[in-house]
């Protein structure tokens, strides 16, 4: 039997979503550590998985998110995504991979699983050649296709090579100017890592290229012409049921 780490953000959804993964591989014999937040400890011990602890990541659960990050109160818009991103998705990367590795260093890890905005799954990877993989609960990005529009502004699919332009210059401007501080910092945590720099950008490494399973169905997300083959769709995550 195998031992799989979930990693996950400490947001309701994210922690929450893929509690009917671990709960089938811990029926079929395997052994699921979850390194989360304090406040989901209690709901992944009650589905079979060990829940580890954030140690040196800040740990905001059970937290009003505006409460523990003060500088994005009081705003809206693009602006305060893109330094949530920098600030703590990517930002906190740096002491996830401490806290994951010292879990490995204690642990045989088979795989990882975890949701996109808990970066630092991947370097850990890479550095422990431990395999990972992603779950999806939102929508799923481009992942690269010129006919798919950019995840963000809602614009309708428009084929051609108008289309393709229009994703172009949107994806582009998304990636140059509003996720650059994002980009910088992820860059410079994996060189700090002794890393190579990443070909895939921080906004690409919502996804693993090694496998992400999307919980959807086709007909709900954008059409994707070239969807890559490591993508595999998976439904819907439906609650697990209670156990009284």
């Amino acid at each position: 039997m195998s031992t799989f780490l979930f990693v996950s953000i400490a947001v309701e959804a994210h922690t929450t979503n893929p509690m009917p993964i671990a709960a089938r591989l811990i029926e079929r014999g395997h052994t699921v550590l979850w390194y989360a937040g304090k406040a989901f400890h209690e709901r992944i011990a009650r589905i079979g998985a060990i829940p580890l602890p954030y140690v040196a990541a800040p740990d905001f659960s059970g937290h009003d998110l505006f409460d523990f990050f003060p500088q994005l109160a009081g705003r809206s818009g693009p602006k305060v995504i893109g330094d949530a991103f920098d600030q703590i998705f990517v930002g906190h990367a740096r002491a996830r991979v401490a806290d994951l590795r010292r879990i490995i260093a204690t642990h045989k890890v088979d795989a990882m699983l975890t949701e996109g905005l808990s970066y630092g799954v991947g370097p850990v990877s890479e550095l422990e050649g431990i395999p990972w993989a992603t779950f999806g609960d939102g929508p799923l990005p481009a992942l690269g296709d010129p006919d798919v529009p950019p995840f963000g502004p809602g614009m309708l699919p428009r084929r051609g090579a108008v289309g393709r332009l229009r994703n172009r210059v949107v994806s582009t401007l998304a990636e140059k100017v509003l996720f650059r501080p994002a980009e910088n910092t992820y860059q410079q945590i994996r060189a700090e890592l002794g890393l190579p720099r990443d070909h895939r950008s921080a906004l690409d490494n919502v996804t693993s290229p090694i496998l992400h399973m999307h919980a959807s169905t086709p007909s709900f997300e954008y059409p994707h012409p070239s969807l890559p083959e490591h993508v595999r769709w998976i439904g819907a995550l439906r609650p697990e049921p209670p156990t009284w």
